[in-house]
């Protein structure tokens, strides 16, 4: 999901030339709220409707990335939530999506729905550590 939201492949190169594991890379980010910066630019829009949805994607992409794995969303609860983000915008052409259609998405199984919240200190440093075992 992550490759796809960014176009960057598992273990990318970043500017500099680095090779850098783009689960930690946008972890990271997602930590700061800076995670829209590393998504694809031709995702990115000022239509407020799709960067609900979108922004929608990037929770669900960080709950997959737990390293607790049964914290982990199943595939039925990802593909669910997809499909509800789908309808969320297919029901609102033209209308600004409201506070209430929002929060009827984070009242699903996922245990959160903001931005790296679901990750403690302790969880993202495992993330991050196993992440540097990846070859460079």
């Amino acid at each position: 999901m992550l490759e796809l939201l960014t176009r960057k492949e598992a273990v990318y190169i970043d500017e500099k030339g680095e090779k850098l594991p783009l689960a930690t890379t946008f972890l990271w980010k997602a930590r700061k709220n800076e995670h829209h910066e590393i998504l694809d630019v031709e995702l990115v829009t000022n239509d407020e409707n799709v960067m609900v949805v979108l922004e929608g994607i990037c929770e669900i992409a960080l709950q997959c990335l737990n390293p607790k794995g049964e914290d982990r969303p199943t595939m039925k609860l990802v593909v669910e939530e997809l499909k509800k983000l789908v309808t969320l915008h297919n029901s609102s052409p033209g209308q600004k999506i409201g506070q209430e259609e929002i929060e009827s998405l984070s009242e699903t199984k996922f245990p959160s729905m903001s931005v790296a919240s679901g990750f403690n200190s302790t969880q993202y440093s495992a993330v991050l550590e196993i992440s540097t075992r990846v070859p460079r």
